[in-house]
């Protein structure tokens, strides 16, 4: 049985009423499960293949991998805080998983990346993310500022500056956006 509190006026009575329904604190997820559905990403990575346990028991990758992303989405920052997700029904039933992963699990299925996994698979899905974008203005921002940069930092060239002829900097930036159409 859950309560549900609903505030008619600040600092007065509050009314409650009970509810059977199962509620969730982790509010946005139906919304994130649509967008999920809507833009196809969960079939396209079933598509391109990800590394699937052996075990008769073991979860499905595609489940590992939209829990992995709900965790990240609710605030969880280590593979321990993603036990919330597995105690919460609620989020079981929206995103229609059969069981969620552990933080062992999710430690023993990225380990499964090696380095050749990773270039063939996200080649893939890079590809295929940019070609559902589809652009038809863009504009085309050059920075030109100067940043200086002391000692030596990775990416600081030697530059000619108004202040300096040769001093340490970074530049320029190069920038496309799309021109939206309100």
């Amino acid at each position: 049985m859950f309560v549900v509190f609903l505030v008619r006026k600040k600092y007065t009575q509050m009314q409650h009423e009970y509810t059977d329904k199962m509620v969730t604190p982790w509010s946005g997820m139906k919304e994130m499960k649509e967008l999920l559905d809507k833009t196809g990403i969960s079939k396209k990575i079933m598509e391109i293949g990800l590394p699937e346990g052996t075990s008769n028991n073991s979860i499905s990758s595609i489940d590992i991998v939209e829990s992995f992303w709900v965790s990240m989405w609710i605030g969880c920052h280590r593979f321990s805080h993603t036990a919330v997700v597995r105690v919460d029904e609620v989020l079981r039933q929206i995103f229609g998983w059969k069981r969620v992963a552990s933080g062992t699990t999710f430690g023993r299925f990225f380990k499964k990346f090696t380095p050749s996994v990773n270039v063939h698979f996200f080649k893939e899905l890079y590809s295929w993310y940019f070609e559902q974008l589809h652009f038809d203005n863009f504009t085309l921002d050059v920075d030109s500022s100067v940043i200086t940069r002391y000692g030596e930092q990775e990416g600081a060239k030697k530059v000619t500056t108004p202040k300096s002829l040769a001093e340490t900097a970074i530049t320029p930036y190069l920038h496309l956006y799309p021109i939206l159409e309100w």
